[in-house]
């Protein structure tokens, strides 16, 4: 009787604006991404760990993050953290939101590259100042936000009319209900397009949840919102543009194994779904692609797992993911099971 691997042994996400991978930095012709706009100490002090800013206590974490083509950072990952435990490697991607970079460019057009982002907390006397003791939560981490079609619709009437992309940064205060109130305006560009005012009537949208990663409450917490306006917006038949959500929930392995076909032979099978991303972030509508052999049943087995998967409703890039489609492709490893002792 033959065994089955179940498991997503390649499981990534793809939509349809997402750029090709990052190409070789060592090639001619290739220029690295370089920064744009550096975190204040006012950031620093934003994100501070809660009990290190009580003591005045600093540290230093190494981010490992990717440039898109339009200078936003993504998929970053803390590759070091000092002293480990601290909260420093948490705090330096609450500061994401802050750092605008030129990307990469081969041979004079932009490009998706890698970087590694060094983040110090400098040692301090300590402050009785409250405010300061607010812990920050990224708006990646929202529980409800706008929809593609609701920010497409709040794109100024000024950038529309002269074809300007542009973003702003908020900062806001999350009350009990989860609701975000007193928004202020951190960054936006360019200026005087009047994406912070766009930015500030999309703020009703946003739900915190009632708790977060090392935050028991986000009661009293402050929020800190991008919101990007892509070009993409205004053509109605360009693909979303919804820079790369970050997974919430994936199947189980019981749920992989649930699904799939018993009688499947061995060999490797690719399977690509097409999915609604709904009002919560799980995936809907889902229809298959592609599926490679085709015939052996791991379309439908695919499809019966769409409901296990969930993704964050807003990206660290500041765009919606609601409304929008996006790809999913899964590749599975059928094995035959060992041979029987004898």
């Amino acid at each position: 009787m033959r065994g089955l691997l179940a498991g997503l042994v390649a499981l990534g996400l793809a939509t349809a604006a997402m750029a090709a991978e990052a190409p070789d930095e060592k090639q001619p012709g290739y220029v690295p991404a370089d920064w744009l706009k550096r975190p204040t100490s006012d950031d620093l002090m934003g994100v501070w760990p809660k009990e290190a800013l009580r003591k005045g206590e600093g540290g230093k974490a190494l981010l490992g993050c990717v440039v898109t083509i339009r200078g936003d950072l993504t998929t970053c990952k803390v590759l070091q953290e000092s002293p480990a435990g601290a909260g420093f490697g948490g705090a330096a991607l609450a500061l994401v939101s802050q750092i605008q970079m030129k990307p990469a460019t081969l041979n004079g057009t932009p490009v998706e590259g890698n970087v590694r982002l060094p983040v110090t907390f400098p040692s301090f006397t300590p402050s009785k100042e409250p405010e300061l003791m607010r812990a920050v939560l990224p708006g990646v981490l929202m529980q409800a936000a706008p929809t593609y079609a609701e920010v497409a619709a709040a794109f100024p009437e000024r950038a529309r009319a002269k074809g300007v992309a542009g973003r702003a940064v908020l900062n806001c205060s999350v009350i009990d209900t989860g609701e975000l109130k007193r928004c202020a305006v951190i960054s936006e560009a360019p200026i005087g397009m009047g994406f912070s005012t766009a930015a500030k009537t999309l703020v009703p949208k946003f739900v915190a949840p009632p708790s977060a990663p090392s935050l028991p409450s986000t009661k009293g917490a402050y929020a800190q919102i991008t919101v990007s306006f892509p070009l993409e917006m205004l053509d109605a038949s360009a693909p979303p543009a919804v820079g790369k959500p970050t997974w919430v929930k994936l199947p189980s392995r019981e749920q992989l194994s649930a699904a799939m076909p018993k009688s499947s032979t061995p060999g490797q099978i690719r399977v690509t779904l097409d999915c609604l991303i709904g009002p919560d972030g799980s995936t809907t509508d889902c229809k298959v692609v592609s599926e490679d052999p085709a015939d052996r049943g791991f379309g439908p087995a695919a499809l019966g797992l769409s409901p296990y998967f969930k993704m964050t409703v807003w990206t660290m890039e500041g765009l919606p993911t609601v409304g929008a489609r996006v790809r999913i492709p899964l590749r599975f490893d059928m094995a035959a099971a060992p041979a029987p002792a004898h």
